[in-house]
């Protein structure tokens, strides 16, 4: 799934830029960070390319294995999640887990 989100990345550039970009020309890398809970993707080019945006009217340059940062997912402990909250003036109303208790769905209301 992660993949195609990033791949959908270029689709859109492709689209709403109106570039001559090739998607193909890509893949994707994911690494995760245990100590910080964070998850890095980026999409890699995979050879040299240049390509151009007509709506921008400007070209792009990558070289063969060159990464682009596309996303950051971070894994958040309860007491970050409670830390956040807090700290932005927020009360967290429920946090809903799912039965192997490995992700929440946390709601929030601003406390004014």
């Amino acid at each position: 799934m992660t993949r195609a989100f990033n791949i959908n990345l270029l689709e859109r550039i492709r689209t709403e830029l109106d570039t001559d970009l090739d998607p193909g020309n890509f893949d994707y890398c994911s690494r995760y960070n245990a100590k910080t809970g964070e998850v890095r993707t980026h999409l890699v080019s995979l050879c040299p390319q240049t390509f151009t945006s007509r709506v921008l009217d400007k070209s792009f340059s990558l070289e063969g294995g060159e990464r682009i940062f596309t996303e950051l997912s971070k894994k958040f402990t309860m007491e970050e999640i409670q830390s956040l909250a807090s700290s932005l003036r927020f009360k967290i109303l429920k946090n809903l887990m799912d039965e192997q208790k490995y992700y929440t769905v946390s709601v929030w209301e601003k406390e004014y």
